[in-house]
């Protein structure tokens, strides 16, 4: 799951905390916050989800974990200027880099 936002001047801190999920659904398996060199009020919240399409769709079919995520949401709102993209996307290939050498 990925989203592109605008933040608020003056917003990043806030937005990570109001973004953290209070209680993380079992299927998720880590996240990101990654901010922009070039404009750092622009923002990307990634997160990575074990499970398969099936999984997903039970997740979003549950009432209670979408009113956490409909709270978290509204948390989230007053902090951000915009949503510039957001969706759900497979990965399709996963690419790993060399090791590091030692003393780097």
């Amino acid at each position: 799951m990925l989203t592109v936002r605008r933040l608020k001047p003056g917003m990043d801190d806030a937005f990570r905390k109001a973004w953290t999920p209070h209680h993380w659904h079992d299927r998720f398996v880590r996240g990101y916050h990654l901010r922009s060199e070039d404009d750092p009020s622009q923002v990307i919240t990634l997160g990575f989800f074990a499970g398969s399409q099936e999984d997903l769709d039970a997740m979003r079919d549950d009432p209670a974990w979408m009113a956490g995520e409909e709270r978290r949401l509204r948390r989230i709102a007053p902090l951000e200027d915009e949503v510039l993209l957001s969706g759900v996307w497979e990965v399709v290939d996963e690419f790993a880099g060399a090791e590091p050498h030692p003393g780097q």
